[in-house]
């Protein structure tokens, strides 16, 4: 057991407050895992459920409203965690405790024993919060299924961000591995390290005072626009609305039209001064989120040009590729004729032109409106395929040798490289900057609201199994559930749904009450 060097009574006692703010930040992180994961299976813990004081009137009506705010209790109860963690990381990054280490080895030291007390801190903590995790899932008539069988919606939930970064990516099951390497190339513990903190981790960079200045500029712009829309936008005038003429988009509007937002403005930009004066980047180096291997692997990675590292379609896995495969997978769906047709120029100035003929169409307010909703310079769009790792299994059931079966947890990596199978890719065509990118979002705003009383919508997993508890009664024990697979969903032709969603806003719309 490390108990760290020996230090004098005050060394010590930094040491000790130090190590009880890394143990209050560990359980703060296994409080908010806790929450999240019961808020993805919409479970509420025990602590925060609301008795129902009129349950002898049998009442439904106080039943719900008891469960709905149980549900919101342990949302705010979410929010006070990451308000904590906040204010827990802050503590923890301050150095107090080297004040009087008088030599190297002695905080090379301490900072083992408190990167050793942390991890194992963490790991006692998110052991006892997955233990409620199971035991709160067993409740739930569906949930307590799942759990027993070990179905991957349950199981992947119970597998925290410390338990995938101590092991290894060929033994665990294909919808729970952390990092996949479909490529013959091993990657080095650096490597898997780096994997292992997801695509989302951002690492330390030193900070551009230019662009920052920028984004401080812009911000500042926005908000002077919103003030001059508000304020421009009323009237008393009994003289019938006109379009008014619309400023051009480098236009800024002027200072002493509200003096607060004057005020906030100018605070602004003299905290983005003062923080720029006092930005150290020796400092800035010291508290780099990768050690010198992982920086070394990050640079490794990002310059091999042969591979490609995206997220899986499911799971939040990392799924790394050749290129070679990759391309051939979306060669293998760009060849399909019904879904897509080969180009000999790029056809953004086509489609900029049809939208200008269009928008010719309908009134003058509405065309200046749709000139706001058009960038100025687009691009095409940029098509990526996100890998299906979750179907591997069903491909190698067909093609696996009975001499290699059967297929398990510790060998579907290994065999998948074997038969060189390369998984199904999901079509992405990214629409960022492209003709009808703001244009998109805008009919978005008005049909998204509308979708929940569509009376076939499922938002999600957990929407669908809570509307198979409270609103299909007659599923008993025995009862098969059946399930279509639509492989082409995300390449169908979207001429023909048109119609229908057209038909439905029209009756749909009416029945709508309007909110007071």
């Amino acid at each position: 057991m490390n108990f760290g060097p020996r230090l004098n009574a005050q060394a010590l006692r930094d040491r000790r407050n130090q190590e009880t703010t890394l143990h209050k930040l560990a359980q703060t992180q296994s409080d908010i895992y806790f929450l999240t994961c019961c808020k993805k299976l919409d479970i509420v813990p025990k602590g925060l459920r609301l008795k129902n004081p009129l349950s002898s009137s049998g009442l439904p009506e106080a039943s719900r409203i008891c469960e709905q705010a149980s549900v919101k209790l342990r949302n705010v109860a979410l929010k006070l965690c990451y308000r904590k963690q906040r204010t827990l990381t802050g503590n923890a990054n301050t150095n107090d405790w080297r004040r009087h280490l008088n030599s190297q080895s002695k905080i090379n030291g301490v900072e083992r024993f408190l990167k050793d007390s942390y991890s194992t801190h963490v790991r006692r903590c998110f052991a006892k919060k997955n233990a409620k995790l199971r035991t709160l899932s067993k409740e739930n008539i569906l949930l307590s299924g799942l759990v027993e069988q070990g179905h991957p919606f349950i199981t992947h939930l119970f597998k925290t961000g410390v338990e995938r970064s101590v092991t290894t990516t060929t033994n665990s099951h294909p919808n729970n591995q952390q990092v996949i390497n479909l490529t013959d190339e091993p990657l080095s513990d650096a490597q898997l390290s780096l994997l292992n903190k997801g695509l989302l981790f951002c690492p330390t960079n030193k900070i551009d005072d230019v662009d920052l200045s920028f984004s401080i500029s812009r911000f500042n712009r926005r908000v002077r626009l919103k003030e001059w829309a508000h304020t421009e936008g009323i009237s008393d005038s009994p003289q019938p609305l006109s379009h008014p003429q619309l400023p051009k988009r480098e236009w800024t509007p002027g200072t002493n039209r509200n003096r607060y937002i004057d005020c906030f403005t100018d605070s602004v930009q003299q905290h983005l001064r003062s923080f720029l004066n006092t930005i150290d980047n020796a400092h800035t180096s010291k508290t780099d989120n990768l050690s010198k291997q992982e920086r070394r692997a990050l640079k490794e990675l990002s310059h091999n040009k042969d591979l490609v590292i995206k997220p899986a379609d499911k799971g939040g896995a990392v799924v790394l590729q050749t290129r070679e495969n990759y391309i051939r997978e979306a060669y293998r769906q760009l060849a399909d004729g019904k879904f897509y047709s080969r180009q000999t120029s790029d056809q953004t100035k086509q489609v900029m032109t049809k939208i200008h003929s269009l928008t010719r169409q309908l009134g003058k307010d509405t065309q200046e409106d749709i000139k706001l909703l058009l960038p100025p310079n687009p691009n095409s769009g940029h098509f990526y395929l996100l890998p299906k790792w979750h179907k591997i299994y069903s491909l190698l059931e067909n093609i696996v040798s009975d001499s290699d079966k059967p297929i398990n947890n510790s060998n579907i990596i290994s065999l998948a490289r074997k038969y060189n199978v390369i998984p199904p890719g999901r079509p992405i065509v990214s629409g960022i900057n492209t003709p009808t990118e703001y244009l998109s979002a805008y009919v978005d705003r008005f049909l998204q609201p509308l979708l929940a009383y569509i009376p076939s919508y499922i938002q999600d997993t957990t929407h669908f199994l809570r509307r198979l508890q409270h609103e299909v009664p007659f599923v008993q024990d025995g009862s098969y559930l059946v399930t279509l697979s639509l492989p082409c969903i995300l390449t169908s032709p979207t001429k023909k749904g048109l119609s229908p969603v057209g038909n439905f806003c029209l009756n749909i719309i009416p029945l709508i009450k309007p909110t007071t």
